[in-house]
């Protein structure tokens, strides 16, 4: 018998999608993050985001003003993604912090590390009835 075809690596925005959806329909808001400078005029650049900092901050507001679950994911295309010199010193300087930083090139292991960390927030008294991710305002 001839194996099948063999699917192809998904792509980090593909990886960052699953991620994405499945935490919105959890109840976390998903900031999408960028680094870059701008040359405002010459000689005079402004940079935006920190370098070596994650692809998407996911944060799940609690029942208690202000407070929050913070979470920060680095997302990489499957099978053979890895990070980078300045990603090792953000994660490792924010971990020390006592952040969460977390690195996913495949969605069955970051589910996987999600039951183990935050699977406590989908039950009472965390859990929100009817609550489904962003708000959206109109």
């Amino acid at each position: 018998m001839r194996p099948g075809p063999i699917a192809p690596p998904l792509l980090e925005k593909d990886v960052a999608r699953q991620i994405r959806d499945f935490l919105e329909v959890r109840g976390w808001r998903i900031v999408r993050n960028n680094v870059t400078k701008v040359q405002f005029r010459p000689g005079v650049w402004t940079q935006f985001g920190e370098k070596g900092m994650p692809d998407l901050l996911a944060i799940r507001y609690l029942h208690a003003n202000g407070v929050s679950i913070v979470a920060w994911i680095e997302t990489k295309r499957q099978r053979g993604g890895q990070l980078g010199v300045d990603q090792i010193k953000w994660r490792d300087i924010e971990q020390k912090l006592g952040a969460v930083v977390l690195l996913s090139n495949d969605f069955d292991a970051f589910l996987a590390e999600y039951e183990a960390r935050f699977s406590w927030l989908h039950k009472p008294p965390y859990s929100v009835p009817g609550h489904q991710g962003r708000l959206e305002l109109t």
